[in-house]
């Protein structure tokens, strides 16, 4: 009887050493998706291709930040170039006003080697910038973009005045 008590006991602990050190602890908190540090779209079209990237800058001359996201691709006559540019004084996380006065002011360009166009924000074709990250420490930066813009040239150059709405992000800029 002491023999067969012995066995289940062996058994047993053999039992809950095997099958206890198989299980594996998942994570509370999953992994987080890659951002890029600036994406951007023009009248809800992604601005490049999908495996385009843009390159993205920040600078800071007390406290006016210049954020800009720069893409060009070809050479010659099949050359584009298209870019956002936006400047403000910025003192922290917040909402600021994109309005081309004392508050800041927006652009986007596009174009190729033939045909190109810039809008800018002004009195009636505004927009805001959400800094939901700001760190002078690490001269660190994130948030949002939202603003519509004129141009007299209009989207396609042909002279025709248009307006375009710009969105995007960008994403732990240094500066």
């Amino acid at each position: 009887m002491k023999g067969c008590i012995r066995l289940i006991l062996v058994f047993f602990i053999g039992f809950v050493v095997f099958f206890g050190s198989s299980c594996k602890k998942t994570s509370s908190n999953p992994s987080t998706p890659s951002i890029p540090p600036f994406q951007a779209y023009v009248n809800a079209y992604w601005m490049g291709t999908s495996n385009d990237s843009y390159t993205p800058s920040v600078q800071n001359n007390s406290g006016i930040f210049t954020i800009t996201g720069k893409y060009t691709s070809g050479s010659g006559s099949t050359y584009y170039s298209q870019g956002i540019t936006i400047i403000t004084n910025i003192t922290g996380t917040g909402t600021y006003n994109l309005n081309y006065s004392t508050d800041g002011n927006a652009s986007y360009y596009g174009g190729d080697a033939h045909v190109s166009a810039v809008f800018n924000t002004d009195s009636t074709h505004i927009g805001t910038l959400n800094v939901t990250y700001y760190n002078s420490s690490t001269s660190t930066i994130s948030g949002s973009f939202n603003f519509n813009a004129y141009s007299a040239k209009g989207l396609n150059g042909n002279g025709n005045p248009g307006t375009a709405t710009i969105s995007g992000s960008f994403y732990q800029l240094k500066w």
